[in-house]
């Protein structure tokens, strides 16, 4: 039996819980946020619809709950930098409200004008007229000229070479590209002349004492005593052995870098000063000599040179080839670029003109150098101008030298094996930059590493 309106009753019950079900969700919500932003602190939402804000959103379409907080963005807090946004703590950093912070339109930005934009480029190059020359054993003008594609008649009228017959090995010669390049080239060699003048200055008259050897001795820990170049010590010295120093023996030492030199028949102070790489005015006044007393036989000082004649005999001949054959059993100490290979060149801190007795591998601070090849540690140390030292005795005459190093990894005495750490590269004592001077030398004498490096 159905009773009246019980369906009706039903139905309406449905629609009233739905209503209730809806309300409760709506006030549970505005609650929820109203409690939100009363935490954050910042001040009741005005709803869209309110009174007097309906017309500033009358676009926003009806149905949408929008809260207005556009009078908080500007609120700060007590403490300074933090703003109250309702949206969590701020994160450490430049916010939209510090000065550090400038928005700019790129069209509002000034161009700088053509003339600082052109001043703040790196300025070009110098272009070179002339290529840097050092005249080898044996040759002539007529090869130069032949290598090079220039008249024998241009090199002899800008290096001012009286008689193209009579150069000499290691002389430096400049060749100009064409014959526009003469007058610069004359320059350069004149302004050459005074720098190499004013740097082998003498401020003393030449001194010389002997030193004694004592026990612990080596040439390498001596020329760093007196501060001198170990091609000072070889070139005052007439030394068979040069790493087994005998306790007793007496050597000279001079107060200046330098070497000994034997007039030969014939010699002339200019013909010596420019052999050697050294001043006639600087020889004169080192020597206390008058320009006119000099002797075939006579003995005098070189102030600044190196023992480069000795080298060339060694390792030189009339053709311009290596007159001794030797094997290439020596490791490579560093791999990388050599930045001035063994010979005559300009010295890149005293621009002076000087014989490189050994090649500069280029490599960064800290790359470790190896033994080129087995052998005993003679010195480790300082050496002047070297820096931080590494000397190997490998026997039969050949010794190593590692220089500039930033730090060393063996000791004097120890035995080490190829390829063995021994120290770092670095730009200890007299040097550009970081780099490793490698040098090679047989029986105290200089030789080109590249003749025996693998």
């Amino acid at each position: 039996m159905r009773i009246p309106g019980k369906r009706w009753t039903t139905r309406l019950s449905g629609r009233i819980g739905f209503w209730a079900a809806i309300g409760t969700m709506l006030s549970a919500a505005l609650f929820l946020a109203a409690c939100a932003f009363f935490t954050t602190g910042v001040s009741t939402p005005s709803l869209i619809g309110s009174a007097g804000k309906a017309s500033a959103v009358s676009e926003i379409p009806s149905g949408f709950i929008v809260v207005d907080i556009s009078h908080s963005l500007a609120q700060e807090t007590v403490d300074p930098g933090t703003v109250a946004l309702g949206i969590g703590p701020i994160p450490e950093g430049p916010s939209l409200f510090e000065k550090e912070l400038v928005l700019e339109d790129p069209a509002a930005v000034e161009e700088k004008p053509a003339e600082e934009v052109v001043a703040e480029e790196e300025p070009e190059e110098e272009i070179r007229v002339w290529t840097d020359y050092y005249v080898k054993p044996g040759e002539t003008l007529s090869d130069i000229s032949t290598s090079f594609g220039v008249p024998v008649k241009l090199i002899q009228e800008a290096n001012g070479i009286a008689n193209p017959h009579r150069i000499s090995e290691g002389q430096e010669l400049l060749i100009p590209v064409d014959e526009n390049a003469v007058a610069a080239v004359r320059e350069e060699i004149a302004r050459r002349s005074k720098a190499d003048a004013a740097s082998r200055v003498v401020d003393a008259p030449l001194e010389v004492k002997q030193y004694t050897v004592k026990e612990g001795d080596s040439l390498w820990s001596i020329a760093n005593s007196f501060n001198l170049d170990i091609n000072t010590l070889f070139g005052c010295n007439n030394m068979k052995d040069p790493n087994y120093l005998r306790v007793g023996t007496s050597l000279r030492i001079p107060n200046q870098d330098g070497i000994f030199y034997k007039v030969a028949k014939g010699d002339t102070l200019a013909e010596i000063a420019k052999k050697h790489g050294t001043q006639t005015e600087q020889i004169v006044k080192a020597n206390g000599m008058d320009p006119g007393s000099l002797k075939e036989g006579k003995e005098i000082f070189l102030p600044g040179a190196k023992p480069v004649t000795t080298v060339f005999a060694l390792i030189g001949s009339s053709s311009g080839k290596s007159s001794q054959q030797f094997s290439k059993t020596f490791e490579w100490p560093l791999s990388g670029r050599i930045n001035s290979g063994y010979g005559w060149r300009r010295h890149p801190l005293t621009k002076r003109r000087d014989f490189h007795t050994g090649i500069d591998i280029k490599g960064s601070t800290g790359r470790i150098i190896r033994a080129s090849k087995a052998g005993r540690v003679a010195y480790a140390g300082w050496m002047g101008g070297y820096g931080r030292v590494v000397v190997i005795d490998h026997g039969r005459g050949y010794t190593t030298l590692y220089a500039h190093c930033s730090s060393l990894m063996v000791k004097q005495g120890q035995r080490v094996s190829t390829g063995q750490p021994v120290g770092k590269v670095g730009s200890s004592g007299q040097a550009t930059g970081p780099h490793l001077h490698f040098e090679v030398r047989l029986n105290n004498k200089a030789i080109n590493p590249l003749q025996v490096l693998k």
